[in-house]
């Protein structure tokens, strides 16, 4: 029988990027996002993937600031226009969490929101 991706996911396993996708798509879903919004996010995240993928990144405890850093720049050296470029960091901090971005973002900051960490993440025991 097939481990459930929430069950021991311990620091020393690895988190595959479906595995996060799919607890964020659950948790959009729970909070009733409409339709298109999600799809919107599974777009633009979809993008990011293929990114790490590029940089031979699979598992996403692997993701530190400097890689969401690199593709916000991929983007801008694309040409992307800088509305999109700042929804698709809007995205990437709706996906990885307030905690994440304050944690690595804000030094020193981030220890007044420990205890506002995403569920999600709890669950599959990313970044910590």
């Amino acid at each position: 029988m097939e481990k459930s991706m929430y069950i021991g996911s311990g620091p020393a396993q690895q988190v595959p990027m479906e595995h996060a996708y799919e607890a964020f798509r659950l948790r959009c879903r729970s909070q009733n996002l409409s339709p298109e919004t999600c799809t919107w996010y599974k777009y633009r995240l979809g993008l990011f993937s293929r990114f790490l993928e590029s940089k031979e990144i699979s598992d996403a405890r692997e993701i530190t600031p400097h890689f969401i850093r690199l593709y916000l720049d991929h983007l801008r050296v694309k040409g992307t226009c800088s509305g999109t470029v700042a929804r698709d960091y809007g995205a990437l901090k709706c996906f990885f969490g307030r905690h994440f971005f304050l944690r690595f973002f804000l030094r020193g900051f981030h220890r007044f929101h420990t205890r506002r960490i995403r569920s999600h993440f709890l669950l599959l025991g990313l970044f910590f």
